[in-house]
């Protein structure tokens, strides 16, 4: 009896897992939900620390989040820090505001112009992100008057070529590199 009953249920399982594998062909959206919140309910149940957790599949975060890889050719020095600045507060948004307990690999952009901390300040404040964004300080110790907290860190002051753009779960804040 006890058998029976594992075996009907091990049917169900395998005839669920197939229905959304045939429904995930025909229709990837449903699969890509589907499969999402499933991922994050195992992960849930799992008894383990939230920074030992794996972070989401890169299909499960929202189209606006998910990591972009931009050239900017013949674009001015600051369309350069225009595009810095909107993708560090893109990926601020998609971290909601330093509540990401993951890190994430937002955006890649390349330019053979380059630009600075300063331009790229003077950028949020242009575009109005100062209050999604807050970058009130440079690295040099600054003023910048673009919010009131410092979440956006430079490693080096000069952007040149390659621009890397993530968060930092750990510290709370974006990173450019």
């Amino acid at each position: 009896m006890v058998s029976h009953v594992i075996v009907f249920a091990f049917l169900a399982i395998a005839g669920v897992a197939f229905l959304m594998l045939v429904l995930a062909n025909i229709y990837p959206a449903f699969g890509t939900g589907i499969s999402c919140r499933l991922y994050q309910a195992i992960t849930g149940i799992v008894p383990s620390p939230q920074e030992t957790k794996p972070g989401l599949p890169w299909y499960c975060y929202p189209s606006e989040c998910r990591f972009s890889r931009l050239k900017l050719d013949g674009s001015s020095a600051d369309a350069f820090a225009e595009a810095v600045a909107f993708q560090a507060y893109r990926c601020w948004r998609c971290a909601e505001q330093g509540k990401k307990p993951q890190d994430i690999d937002c955006a890649e952009l390349y330019s053979e112009l380059s630009t600075d901390e300063a331009a790229v300040a003077a950028a949020l404040e242009r575009k109005g992100y100062c209050e999604g964004m807050p970058d009130n300080e440079t690295e040099a110790g600054e003023s910048t008057g673009c919010g009131s907290e410092n979440r956006l860190f430079f490693l080096s002051n000069e952007l040149t070529g390659t621009v890397a753009i993530r968060y930092d779960s750990f510290a709370h804040r974006i990173v450019v590199s």
